[in-house]
């Protein structure tokens, strides 16, 4: 027991010394509350991560790739293997969840990433994708893109 438990369990016993059950009530309560304490209050919002990352990135969010640029990451994120089979599942999973075609999917995330590369600010490109990008080498593939971008997330995922 810590002090801090210690210290709430003689307030506790002072305040219901006439009801024991309220007081083991009240101390179920408590220690729910410490142990809650001690998890991050607000898991990291998956989604809310990638578009900040996009966004910052220079993605526009009103063009259409936008959105399904997030949801590829967010897929990928969750199940990596993903990437391994980006025009036979990704595109396809993007593409029935957005009501799409693969083609049209695999079009508006390059799209996307073509802007973003062509607005972007290189200190930021830089910052995510390292020395993976020179201005001779051009942008990456929709798959170098995701796949980074993924991995990016993940990590902050672990803390």
């Amino acid at each position: 027991m810590t002090t801090l438990e210690r210290k709430l369990n003689a307030v506790m016993r002072a305040m219901v010394a006439s009801d024991p059950g309220t007081y083991e009530s009240a101390m179920a309560e408590i220690r729910m509350f410490l142990e809650g304490a001690a998890q991050p209050e607000v898991p990291l919002d998956v989604e809310g991560e990638i578009g900040r990352i996009l966004r910052e990135l220079g993605m526009p969010q009103h063009v259409l790739g936008y959105q399904y640029n997030v949801e590829a990451i967010r897929l990928v994120v969750e199940n990596r293997n993903l990437i391994n089979k980006i025009t036979s599942g990704l595109y396809c999973m993007v593409a029935e969840t957005f009501g799409s075609t693969q083609s049209k999917t695999e079009r508006a995330i390059r799209h996307a990433i073509e802007l973003a590369w062509d607005r972007g600010n290189i200190e930021v490109i830089g910052k995510y994708f390292g020395n993976t990008v020179s201005p001779g080498k051009g942008r990456p593939t929709n798959g170098e893109f995701i796949a980074c971008v993924s991995d990016h997330v993940r990590r902050r995922l672990r803390g």
